[in-house]
């Protein structure tokens, strides 16, 4: 029997919302757009016929999976699809650990790993008539499902700080960075001291590589930097910036 499928991939809040700096929203939205990627691949390899998206190699994904299925069991193809996401996302921070692996509380860091990804599906039978009927059910069916969460008890450690980016779970670091003994690891995870992160916000700082991402001052300022890059009192103020940063490295941000 042909079905629609529906599939949404979270969390939206963890991953994009809660965000301090640019990379943190832009990693955060990379992040979620590969594991939506992941899933979309496994249901076409189950047989699946994606019809949003049009097709997985797009250059992002939506958080939304909606799919054909002309004769696969939806329930196991939502099973084998919330694997792939899951596989992804323990890539992901897999890479991230190794980066910055001596600063890590393991035991936290595995509490957390494997209670992040968000995974809900719903389906209805589907004749290849009425998709617009047929889809708005499957998506009333999906909302239900999101709203009835899964409520599992929560693995608080008494005494340890919780995130600074959104207070919902403890630190995965350990003291000695959290009291600003590491600069290097402070500086590649680009945190201050006392600054805390949970496991999805190391992932977001240091995840395929910390390179340097635009501050948020820095895209403020992109539309006077376009407007008044080729002024000369704008070559004036490059100079001065240039002596500046001359004196010391982390003075000053790059405005070209």
């Amino acid at each position: 029997m042909r079905h629609l499928l529906a599939i949404s991939v979270g969390p939206v809040q963890e991953f994009i919302a809660a965000a301090r700096r640019t990379r943190d929203l832009w990693f955060g939205s990379h992040l979620l757009s590969e594991i939506s990627r992941a899933v979309a691949q496994s249901v076409e390899t189950a047989g699946g016929t994606l019809v949003f998206p049009e097709a997985s190699d797009a250059d992002s994904i939506a958080n939304v999976i909606v799919a054909v299925l002309p004769s696969a069991d939806p329930a196991t193809v939502a099973v084998e699809a919330k694997k792939a996401a899951n596989r992804r996302w323990q890539k992901f921070a897999e890479d991230a650990k190794g980066r910055v692996t001596a600063v890590i509380r393991d035991e936290v860091w595995n509490e957390q790993v494997d209670d992040v990804i968000e995974f809900y599906a719903a389906w209805a039978p589907y004749d290849g008539n009425n998709y617009q009927q047929t889809r708005a059910r499957v998506m009333r069916l999906l909302a239900g499902r999101k709203n009835c969460r899964d409520f599992v008890p929560a693995n608080g450690r008494a005494g340890v700080p919780k995130s600074s980016l959104d207070g919902l779970r403890e630190t995965v670091f350990v003291n000695s960075l959290a009291e600003g003994g590491d600069e290097n690891a402070q500086q590649r995870l680009r945190v201050r001291a006392g600054e805390q992160l949970y496991v999805v916000g190391v992932v977001k700082r240091v995840g395929q590589g910390s390179k340097p991402y635009p501050s948020v001052a820095r895209v403020a300022a992109d539309p006077w930097i376009r407007g008044n890059k080729h002024k000369e009192p704008f070559a004036e103020l490059t100079e001065l910036v240039k002596g500046l940063k001359q004196k010391s490295s982390d003075a000053v941000h790059r405005l070209d």
